[in-house]
């Protein structure tokens, strides 16, 4: 299924042409490219961050100076029914890159307290992926989204793996 957008706004990184059809990969790729810079402003964490590039699921261990540490990986969804909505750079980064960015933000802070070291992994692919996925480079999350023909609703998935030490 394809998205129909129209930009306006020629500062954006949203592709230029308008309109344009973009598929669900070109979606997905630009959330996890819009949602890092918006990552970076949201999370001030007061213990470093390491990210491990290495893939893995739930359950993998990351080895750090402190010690093995066992990471969870966790997610949240939001749906929408029609993605088109999202026209334009101000709608993408409030209705999309915020509402999956801020739960994520907000585990990790919280999480952190009291701790000395953040880990993210990188998210090894999964049989059960289904639809368009990218990760945001440098942090262990990735986006998924995903036609729901049932509920006739787009669903768009973010996913972590972290841990704390």
């Amino acid at each position: 299924m394809d998205f129909e957008f129209d930009f306006d706004d020629p500062e954006s990184d949203l592709p230029a042409v308008a309109p344009e059809l973009l598929t669900p990969q070109e979606m997905v790729d630009l959330f996890a490219r819009k949602a890092k810079p918006r990552l970076l402003e949201l999370l001030k964490l007061k213990v470093p961050h390491l990210y491990d590039e290495t893939p893995g699921r739930d359950g993998a261990i990351t080895a750090t100076t402190f010690g093995d540490l066992r990471l969870k990986l966790q997610r949240t969804s939001q749906p929408y029914r029609g993605m088109d909505r999202f026209a334009n750079e101000e709608k993408v980064l409030g209705f999309v890159i915020n509402p999956g960015l801020l739960p994520i933000v907000k585990a990790m802070t919280f999480a952190s307290q009291g701790k000395r070291l953040v880990v993210t992994r990188k998210i090894a692919p999964a049989n059960s992926d289904k639809g368009a996925v990218a990760d945001v480079d440098g942090f262990g999350i990735r986006v998924l989204l995903r036609f729901d023909a049932e509920t006739e609703e787009h669903l768009v998935v973010w996913e972590w793996l972290s841990g704390v030490i």
